[in-house]
């Protein structure tokens, strides 16, 4: 058979398809390349993070790790539903997240306190958000959660305390919500100055979320925290309106 019978089989086999198998030819996406074109990944996390195509590779695995990371995060599937749908909210919310985006870079001490329903929680997730969107690896917990993570290391059969303590100072990003919900033991103290402090020289993003006053918090928070925000950090008291009737 000739070369150019070779060249045509394809052609006249695609041609017949259709009869064989008594159905129309598909439409198919243009050739790019002698291959066919990739088809439009979906945008990802609540449209937050993809576009409706993605042109290369690279783009394509920094959203997957996005969305895993996010996924790891610990972040309460309430919030993180919600991630996204304010940023460009008018009035103090709105205001006050944009202002605290900017300043993520740094890698600051955050403090978001408050009475409940202003939306501090929803506030920090959106952070945590931002972070992770860079291809960073972000976490949130309970403050008692914290401790409890820590505690189970002094099982026998418990994890490592030294790589448990390591793993939370090297998140890009940490939420530690309901900051006043602990005791007040010299290890919990200690423990607590320790994972913040060792953030701070890394200039990793750490925010703590209270429903105390900035007196009160003061107080609780003891003399070496204080400092570091004083420094590099901002104290934010979240006095606006109920974010939850707003919704």
């Amino acid at each position: 058979m000739s070369n150019a019978t070779d060249k045509a089989g394809p052609t006249r086999l695609a041609a017949s398809l259709p009869k064989i198998f008594g159905c129309e030819a598909a439409s198919l996406p243009a050739p790019r390349d002698g291959r066919l074109s990739e088809p439009a990944l979906p945008t990802s996390r609540d449209g937050r993070l993809g576009e409706p195509s993605l042109p290369t590779r690279s783009r394509r695995v920094e959203l997957i790790d996005a969305d895993r990371l996010w996924r790891d995060s610990g972040v309460p599937e309430r919030h993180k539903g919600k991630a996204g749908a304010r940023h460009d909210a008018a009035g103090a919310w709105g205001e006050t997240y944009r202002e605290l985006r900017d300043a993520l870079p740094g890698g600051p001490l955050l403090v978001l306190l408050g009475k409940r329903g202003t939306g501090k929680t929803q506030l920090a997730v959106d952070l945590l958000a931002d972070i992770c969107d860079g291809g960073k690896a972000v976490r949130y917990l309970k403050t008692m959660d914290l401790f409890r993570e820590i505690r189970a290391c002094f099982r026998p059969d418990g994890p490592d305390e030294v790589r448990t303590v390591d793993k939370l100072c090297r998140y890009a990003g940490l939420v530690l919500d309901e900051a006043h919900e602990r005791s007040d033991s010299d290890w919990e103290n200690r423990t607590l100055t320790n994972i913040i402090d060792r953030r701070y020289d890394a200039m990793r993003t750490t925010i703590l979320v209270s429903n105390l006053t900035k007196e009160a918090f003061a107080q609780a928070a003891g003399a070496s925290i204080v400092s570091r925000i004083h420094e590099s950090g901002q104290v934010v008291v979240c006095d606006w309106g109920s974010f939850r009737e707003s919704q």
